[in-house]
């Protein structure tokens, strides 16, 4: 549950507070890790993405977005590797 919280604090934070949202989706990603919850780390990658969008670094926002669609797909996610191909369109 607290991925799933911390992954929500960085979405919600992604446009106001976007140094807080950074750190609230790292944080969602090593307790993933750490936790085996590869369900988990691939949503919250998906989040880091984006604060690295609002960022303007758009290489570091591919990277992350291409880790959560392999994360999405191999967990049988498909709604969010849909999502992380929509937000890769979005940068291009």
């Amino acid at each position: 549950a607290r991925v799933s919280v911390l992954t929500q604090l960085a979405h919600e934070l992604r446009g106001k507070d976007n140094l807080q949202a950074t750190a609230y989706a790292n944080e969602a990603i090593e307790l993933a890790r750490t936790l085996g919850y590869k369900k988990g780390e691939a949503m919250a990658t998906m989040r880091l993405a984006v604060t690295y969008g609002f960022r303007n670094d758009f290489d570091q926002a591919l990277v992350l977005l291409r880790d959560a669609i392999d994360l999405a797909i191999e967990t049988g996610q498909w709604k969010l590797a849909a999502e992380c191909f929509v937000n890769c369109g979005g940068i291009y």
